[in-house]
């Protein structure tokens, strides 16, 4: 992100870059943006934190809970401040809702059930090798979202989590679901509106 910075601004040309990773001599680029583009990072380990604290303007996190956001939040926001940056942060809630509570939970059940768990258990290893951002998640959690906090209940019960979350600071959300299409035609019309009527959308 350091080198493609200087990439995008004009009076850092030419420049050389060391680090153990890159080496750049005499780097520059033409034409450049009238603007630097936005720039999202995913994760919520430490290093991933302060690395979008210090260059990115939208953190992308995942976490194992509605009430994990806002400490994930409020640490990212205070390591912004010290670089005087602020970041934007989304999510991208796991939305499963029924008639009832419990057929929400039997419909994510029977994802989970469906699982591969060999498979599930090393993307997890794999995940969880030192990242930081995904220790307390469990193998069920991936399996059904992909690491994506799971709202489960009524389209009230997920419409109220939705809130929540832009309550406790979440700037944007991707949606996601089992059934993507025919999920979100029924978003629009069973969750939508109570969030049009909260005044979150």
């Amino acid at each position: 992100m350091e080198i493609l910075r200087k990439l995008w601004t004009a009076s850092e040309q030419p420049f050389d870059y060391e680090c153990d990773w890159y080496s750049v001599k005499g780097g520059e680029s033409s034409p450049v943006p009238d603007s630097h583009p936005m720039i999202a990072n995913a994760g919520v380990s430490e290093d991933a934190k302060n690395m979008t604290a210090r260059l990115c303007d939208w953190a992308f996190i995942s976490t194992p809970s509605v009430e994990a956001v806002r400490p994930t939040i409020i640490d990212i926001t205070q390591k912004a401040r010290e670089h005087g940056r602020s970041v934007k942060t989304a999510i991208f809630p796991f939305l499963i809702w029924g008639q009832s509570r419990a057929e929400a939970e039997e419909r994510l059940a029977a994802i989970i059930a469906e699982k591969d768990g060999v498979a599930t258990a090393n993307w997890l290893n794999d995940l969880t090798a030192g990242s930081g951002s995904f220790d307390t998640f469990t193998s069920d959690m991936l399996a059904a979202s992909g690491g994506g906090v799971h709202m489960v209940g009524t389209a009230d019960d997920v419409a109220e989590q939705l809130v929540e979350a832009h309550r406790l600071g979440v700037n944007a959300v991707m949606l996601t679901f089992p059934e993507y299409l025919a999920d979100l035609h029924r978003f629009a019309k069973d969750i939508q509106p109570i969030l049009s009527r909260a005044g979150c959308i």
